[in-house]
């Protein structure tokens, strides 16, 4: 396994040791909720912590919850309505199912024994066109998509830059006094090889090729929210309806609550884990964050995080968390990465082209909204 994925599995058991009571939690148990994930809270918009008495809808349906370590290094927590729990149980190990095999589709840590996954195309893409999944193949022509539209504020060519950030964070998460930041000619040699428009499409053929033999692609800015818009659609054509899934901090709705009651979705609070800064109404519409405050490190009292400034190769320092509200929860992510690297000015631009709208939060806790409707 790799070190990342052990790391992510170990954290992320510990998360559910501590807000877990068990995994499945049928109507009467309500749900014990990770309040980073901005799920479903409570009527007063508060989060749902505690255990909520049953819920039954207009159309005879209950509202169950589940909560697994599904895939994408995060916890993905569902709440439905269904008939009853065997409904909900079938339902659930089914959309489980498909975020797994989406995760490994779209790994580039781990090669897969089965279909040619990202880690595939990296290897093997420099040296000619690989023929992929019609899935991935979108994944990465919408990633270049919104890196052409953000002129490369979102950057999926830049594996080699994140995998030197990568060591270093988890080099320094396992020895704090001896805390580092990537070497700087080794970030300067590896910003060489992201330049994106050396990627190459053949949209007939459904093939990859790297006309940079030395480029590789990282997928982190798009891959959790387009794989949670492809299960949502297939839920779609399964009649699948009263829907609220949370990947990490990508939300995404199918329909409303029985009766047309919206979801009430919370923006965790940058500056409490267990608070939250805000909440929104939703239906049928994602709500993805990109925050500072999950995966970071420190290094000689200076905080670094993950969300990194194409251009400087180093963290970005002008928000703390963004929000995007957009219908489909892969356009969402990418952008949600993109305008952490632009100005409001530029990021209301790029949004207008979307109808997105968004939520800026600033290091002095300030905030600023655009677009919500």
């Amino acid at each position: 396994m790799h070190p990342r994925r052990l790391l992510a599995l170990i954290l992320s058991l510990c998360l559910m040791s501590f807000w877990l009571t068990a995994c499945y939690q049928g109507p009467d148990a309500g749900e014990r909720m990770d309040p980073s994930s901005g799920l479903e809270s409570t009527e007063d918009g508060k989060p749902s912590q505690g255990v909520e008495p049953s819920q039954k809808g207009e159309e005879g349906l209950q509202r169950f919850s589940r909560q697994d370590f599904a895939g994408f290094d995060t916890l993905t927590q569902i709440v439905g309505y269904a008939p009853d729990q065997a409904s909900f149980q079938e339902a659930t190990d089914w959309i489980v199912g498909q975020i797994r095999r989406y995760d490994a589709l779209f790994s580039g840590f781990t090669a897969s024994a089965e279909e040619v996954n990202l880690q595939k195309v990296n290897v093997l893409a420099g040296q000619g066109p690989v023929k992929v999944e019609p899935d991935l193949f979108n994944l990465i022509q919408l990633s270049l998509q919104i890196a052409d539209q953000s002129d490369g504020a979102y950057n999926p060519a830049m594996d080699r830059v994140t995998t030197l950030w990568r060591q270093a964070m988890e080099d320094s998460h396992k020895n704090p006094d001896q805390a580092h930041l990537p070497d700087p000619t080794a970030l300067a040699e590896a910003g060489k090889h992201m330049d994106y428009s050396k990627v190459k499409l053949n949209t007939q053929d459904q093939t990859v090729e790297f006309l940079d033999p030395d480029l590789r692609l990282d997928l982190g800015g798009t891959a959790k929210g387009f794989a949670l818009e492809l299960v949502m659609d297939q839920m779609a054509d399964r009649g699948l309806d009263h829907y609220l899934i949370s990947m990490g901090g990508n939300v995404k709705s199918l329909g409303s609550k029985p009766g047309g009651q919206d979801w009430t979705v919370g923006i965790r609070d940058p500056e409490d884990a267990a608070g939250v800064f805000d909440t929104l109404q939703v239906h049928d519409l994602s709500v993805v964050t990109s925050g500072i405050y999950e995966r970071n490190f420190t290094v000689e009292g200076k905080l670094y995080h993950h969300l990194l400034d194409p251009k400087t190769l180093y963290p970005q320092e002008r928000y703390v968390s963004l929000t995007i509200l957009v219908e489909d929860s892969g356009i969402a992510d990418g952008l949600s990465t993109a305008l952490f690297n632009l100005d409001e000015a530029e990021g209301k631009k790029l949004a207008d082209q979307y109808g997105a709208g968004i939520i800026w939060i600033y290091p002095d806790g300030t905030s600023d909204r655009y677009g919500l409707k």
